[in-house]
C-alpha cells in the first residue's frame, strides 16, 4: 500500500560537531533524565508540518523555493547551551545559533507559504536553535543546570547552510528516523 500521508517538517541539517558531542556526553552522564538527539538527526526545524499529504509535495517545494528566494548560502555560529523554558524547569536542552538571521527570514516566509496550504500556524515565535536533548522528568535537574552553566557561552564552531530540506520523520522505539523528501538549494 502506497504512503499518502507522512509526518513532515522543513529544516536545515547541521553536521555533527565534536564540541557539541562532548557536551552531549556530559549531559548523558549528568544523571538528568534526558532523551538525547542522535548526531545524525541534528537539524534546525524551520516549520513543523505534521501530517503531510504526498499530493502536496509540489506545492510544498514551491513554497520552499519562495522562502529561499534571495538567500545565499551562509555560515552561522553554534554558541552556548541553554534550556526552554529555563535551566531550572527545562523541557528542551538546546545549542544556540548566531548569525542565523536568514533562518528567521526563511521561517517567517515558510509560515505564510505553508499556512496557504492549510498547515496550522506555529503558536510560538521562531527561535533559532539546535535541540540537543528532551527532558523527561525533573530527576537530576541541578546537575543539568550545572552542565548548562559550564557551557553557556562556549563557541562550538561554524556551520554552513546551503540548502533547505523537507524531511519525513518515522517514529520508532529507539528514536525518530529522518529521510529526505525534497531539497531546495540556497542560491541567493
Amino acid at each position: 500500500m502506497a504512503v499518502t500521508i507522512f509526518r513532515g517538517f522543513i529544516a536545515v541539517e547541521v553536521p555533527v560537531l565534536p564540541p557539541v558531542q562532548r557536551v552531549q556526553d556530559q549531559l548523558r552522564h549528568s544523571g538528568a533524565d534526558l532523551k538525547l538527539v542522535e548526531g545524525q538527526n541534528t537539524h534546525v526545524t524551520l516549520k513543523f508540518l505534521g501530517d503531510t499529504p504526498v499530493s502536496f509535495l509540489e506545492k510544498i517545494e514551491a513554497g520552499m523555493k519562495h522562502a529561499t528566494k534571495g538567500i545565499a548560502p551562509f555560515e552561522m555560529t553554534v554558541r552556548g547551551v541553554g534550556a526552554f523554558p529555563s535551566a531550572q524547569s527545562a523541557s528542551v536542552v538546546w545549542a544556540g545559533l548566531e548569525h542565523a538571521e536568514p533562518l528567521s527570514t526563511m521561517a517567517r516566509k515558510l509560515e505564510e507559504e505553508m499556512y496557504r496550504l492549510a498547515f496550522p500556524r506555529e503558536r510560538r515565535d521562531f527561535t533559532p536553535h539546535i535541540t540537543l536533548a528532551r527532558v523527561r522528568s525533573p530527576r537530576g535537574r541541578e546537575r543539568l543546570a550545572a552542565v548548562l552553566g559550564d557551557h553557556a557561552g562556549e563557541d562550538f564552531g561554524k556551520v554552513k547552510v546551503d540548502k533547505l530540506m523537507l524531511l519525513r520523520s518515522d517514529l520508532a522505539r529507539e528514536g525518530p528516523h529522518y529521510s529526505h523528501v525534497r531539497t531546495v538549494p540556497l542560491e541567493g
